[in-house]
């Protein structure tokens, strides 16, 4: 009976350190949550400027150059100013 009992007070005494929860070990912050990498330089492109240097209108009209046909037309140099034209078309 002397040992059933040291073997009983033996279990019971095992089985109350067995049911202590242990405490997980600490860790540091810094362990906990590694940086992040740094995110790389990117260099972007000159970008363009918000209004374009040209206007595109669309095609040109007979319209857009009767300014400068008055300009540059006489009756003195039609002549002339048609042998260039003619030169330049049959020239391309």
């Amino acid at each position: 009976m002397k040992r059933t009992m040291m073997l009983l007070a033996l279990a019971a005494s095992l089985s109350a350190t067995g049911c202590k929860k242990d405490e997980p070990p600490k860790q540091d912050k810094k362990a906990e949550a590694p940086k992040p990498p740094p995110e790389p330089e990117v260099h972007l492109p000159d970008m363009a400027p918000d209004e374009p240097a040209t206007k595109v209108e669309g095609p040109a009209t007979a319209a857009d150059f009767e300014a400068e046909a008055d300009k540059s037309l006489h009756y003195e140099n039609l002549e002339a100013e048609l042998d260039r034209l003619e030169a330049e078309i049959a020239g391309s």
